[in-house]
């Protein structure tokens, strides 16, 4: 998979329980017109896939042909950057954080075969400088295109970074099963409540304070550990009541 842009590139890979590997690939561009291979199914950019060990398809991918070729290896499409994606230890589908563009950061209930909209449609709607410049976007209906669950703009932060889903046993009951998600830029971590038919319900705060993450995930103790960039740590967050310290 060519690594063809400066920024929003490869990011994440998980192993599903089938032993097939996902990985997550940004579109490669900065706002420019590279951002429409998120929509063709051709182009590795702007998508999650599904490989086997090998790098084949695994043949039941939601655009596979039997040809082994790019299209056979998309899961979901129409991404920017889907930073940080987990799978879903029951349901299998996939939550991501997707980092914006220049107004929106969303967070995304994968499915297989979605199309999230980018670059035609980002946040709460349709992406105006895309719509009013390529005709590709303004023939995308929304109909077509899966919103994300949860928006929010520049005021609360500048880059979703997704998480684990929460399995472990040292936090509150009802923290069991959300999926933990932060901001690189606002310094926080939230979590999304997800009810038992995988649905996200709302979305909660988690943690504040937390300079930088740039990764979240579960330790072995059940704790969530994230990597602060800026301080070059890698810190755990022990739950200490309703008022932590």
């Amino acid at each position: 998979i060519p690594g063809d842009g400066g920024s929003h590139s490869l990011g994440t890979l998980r192993f599903a329980p089938d032993g097939t590997l996902f990985v997550g690939n940004g579109d490669g561009s900065n706002g420019d017109e590279l951002s429409l291979r998120s929509q063709d199914l051709t182009s590795w950019s702007g998508k999650i896939l599904r490989i086997n060990r090998d790098g084949t398809a695994p043949g039941d991918n939601p655009f596979d042909h039997g040809t082994n070729s790019i299209r056979s290896k998309v899961w979901l499409y129409g991404v920017r950057n889907p930073f940080r994606f987990v799978i879903h230890p029951t349901t299998a589908d996939l939550y991501m954080g997707e980092v914006g563009w220049n107004t929106w950061e969303e967070v995304n209930r994968g499915v297989p075969g979605g199309n999230y909209g980018w670059p035609c449609y980002e946040g709460v709607g349709p992406q105006p400088f895309f719509q009013s410049q390529f005709p590709l976007c303004f023939q995308l209906s929304p109909s077509a295109v899966i919103p994300p669950y949860y928006t929010y703009d520049r005021s609360e932060g500048a880059a979703a970074i997704g998480g684990p889903i929460y399995t472990g046993g040292l936090y509150p009951a009802s923290y069991q099963g959300n999926f933990i998600f932060g901001d690189y830029v606002g310094g926080w971590i939230r979590r999304v409540i997800i009810d038992a038919s995988g649905n996200p319900t709302s979305v909660q705060p988690f943690a504040t304070g937390v300079p930088a993450p740039v990764t979240l995930e579960q330790g072995p103790d059940g704790m969530i550990y994230y990597l602060s960039f800026t301080t070059r740590q890698i810190r755990r967050i022990r739950f200490n009541g309703p008022s932590a310290v």
